[in-house]
Order: C-alpha cells, then structure tokens, then sequence
C-alpha cells in the first residue's frame, strides 16, 4: 500500500490531482452503486485535493459518474480537511 502522503504531492505538481480525482468519484460511486442494494447502505465521504475546489468542472465531473453509475450523487459527500481551509 501507498499513503496518500506518498504520491499526492508529486501528482499534483504533475497536474495530476484532476484524473485522479475523477478516478475517485468513479469508484466511491462505483462502490455506492454496489451498496445500494443493502438494507441500510452506507453513505461514502470522499476527500478533496485543494486544487479541485477551483476546478469550475469539478461538479460537472462528479455528475458524469454518478450518471454513468446510475447513483443519486447525494449517496456521495466530498470532504475537505480544515487544514486546507
């Protein structure tokens, strides 16, 4: 396993956090589409890179996977830590 702490960095000098950011919202929701058929699915907290809160697409991306997962986007709540605030 790597720690986000790892590669984040270096992905977000690379102008990376917005495909992996993507990639994220695809399998939390992916997963949320998997748990829905549960008694009592669970809600999935996903957290947000700081670049993605400037991102003018970044509704429009979530958006996109939930529809291609066919999962209310209100199953899925991005957090952003108080450090980055």
């Amino acid at each position: 396993l790597l720690p986000p702490g790892a590669f984040l960095g270096v992905a977000e000098q690379a102008g990376l956090m917005g495909d992996i950011c993507t990639w994220v919202a695809d399998r939390a929701l992916a997963q949320a589409a998997v748990w829905s058929g549960l008694p009592r699915s669970p809600r999935i907290f996903v957290n947000l890179a700081a670049g993605e809160l400037a991102d003018p697409h970044l509704a429009d991306r979530w958006s996109a996977a939930a529809d291609r997962r066919s999962v209310s986007p209100g199953r899925v709540t991005a957090e952003v830590s108080e450090r980055l605030l």
